[in-house]
């Protein structure tokens, strides 16, 4: 009943307005409360939103919160999706729909179910430049290597051992039934891949190992809790690698010792692996990895191919960093200071700046303007518009 007035007010100050709208999840009876009106009708939804845009033609779109954990059989299918966005769009072809989503999506599997039927996406929480770049190879369909995701769910624990390994070839096994990888160019020998993990120090779980294994030995690893979470990791293979021939190439995650805890979820990814020296047509990497898993304990993994190029769609992002304390120390497990909030929104405006991300939201900023999180963010929003 609010929207009307309040898109007017908006108005006046050059505002969009997008309604944001919770997803099943987020209402009973796992929480207190629905949107509303039309609570769960996300079909209604669309049409309401979509009337309303032509009398208001600053309401620009809406966004579902949590979309993709809401994308089960019985939710968000894309057959849904497909008829909530076409009733929208039926009254107004210029309304769009953006999902809320997490850098630990697993993209690939997002834009084959549904990069043909969103508009744009809003990304929660970015750690650093890279892992935005990665994600937009993904929503801008650019070519890429495979991706392995190993998660071990919240509450599940673990015991020493437990873990996941991961095997990589560039057909299903050579002349000895071993999988493994053709390196053809030696001299120009290198595995590359974005690596991430969600553990948090505090938590108590630096009982994870993450690793890579080149024929049988560790040429790379880290505990999933270190605070080399996130980028990209280059590793020379020349020095192993000194004529042409087949190689094994694995990745793990394991449980370092007996008894971890039931706590956050763990979450681990090697994102876009990339061997060099080993060719697929006019593609410089090996981009047709096979990813072969085996799995122990209460490990999960999902293992997604690698892909050309093909200009099936193009997803702009908009960034949502934490424009407040709490939310930053749960994401980043490190302190919610005032000029940590803001070097956050900073980061998301210089890649606004650099044409990889559309727009910056900070998620819950306060709106005093004596409060220093509300100073933190003004700042940075005032000095990107005076770069302008």
């Amino acid at each position: 009943a609010n929207l009307p007035a309040f898109a007017d007010e908006a108005a006046k100050h050059n505002i969009e307005v997008w309604p944001y709208i919770v997803p099943w999840s987020e209402t009973p009876p796992k929480k207190p409360l629905f949107s509303e009106p039309f609570k769960t009708n996300y079909i209604e939804w669309a049409r309401q939103i979509a009337a309303l845009s032509l009398q208001h033609p600053n309401i620009a779109g809406f966004v579902i919160d949590d979309f993709y954990g809401n994308t089960d059989e019985d939710h968000f299918t894309p057959e849904y999706v497909r008829r909530m966005v076409g009733a929208g769009k039926q009254i107004n072809p210029k309304l769009k729909f953006y999902p809320l989503m997490y850098f630990q999506t697993p993209w690939d599997a997002f834009t084959a179910r549904f990069g043909s039927l969103v508009d744009g996406v809003v990304i929660c929480y970015p750690k650093s430049e890279l892992g935005v770049r990665n994600a937009a190879t993904y929503l801008n369909d650019q070519r890429h290597g495979p991706t392995a995701i190993i998660t071990l769910p919240r509450h599940h624990g673990a015991n020493r051992g437990d873990g996941v390994s991961i095997e990589a070839s560039t057909s299903s096994v050579d002349r000895r039934g071993t999988q493994s990888v053709n390196i053809t160019d030696p001299s120009n020998a290198e595995l590359t891949f974005y690596y991430d993990a969600t553990d948090q120090a505090e938590s108590d779980t630096s009982l994870q190992i993450a690793r890579v294994r080149v024929d049988d030995q560790v040429v790379w690893q880290s505990p999933t809790e270190g605070r080399m979470r996130d980028g990209v990791v280059d590793i020379d293979l020349r020095r192993i690698v000194r004529h042409p021939r087949r190689v094994k190439i694995g990745f793990d995650v394991f449980c370092d010792r007996t008894g971890v805890p039931d706590v956050l979820p763990i979450e681990v990814r090697f994102d876009d692996i990339r061997v060099y020296g080993a060719p697929h047509g006019d593609i410089p990497f090996a981009n047709d990895l096979v990813m072969h898993g085996s799995l122990s304990g209460k490990f999960e993994a999902v293992l997604m191919p690698g892909s050309r190029q093909t200009g099936r769609f193009h997803i702009p992002l908009t960034l949502m960093p934490s424009g407040e304390g709490e939310q930053y120390e749960k994401r980043y497990d490190l302190p919610g200071t005032p000029d940590a909030v803001g070097l956050k929104v900073r980061l998301c405006l210089d890649l606004m700046r650099l044409g990889i991300a559309e727009g910056t939201v900070p998620y819950s900023t306060p709106l005093d303007p004596r409060d220093p999180m509300f100073d933190a963010v003004h700042r940075q929003f005032a000095a990107f518009r005076r770069s302008k």
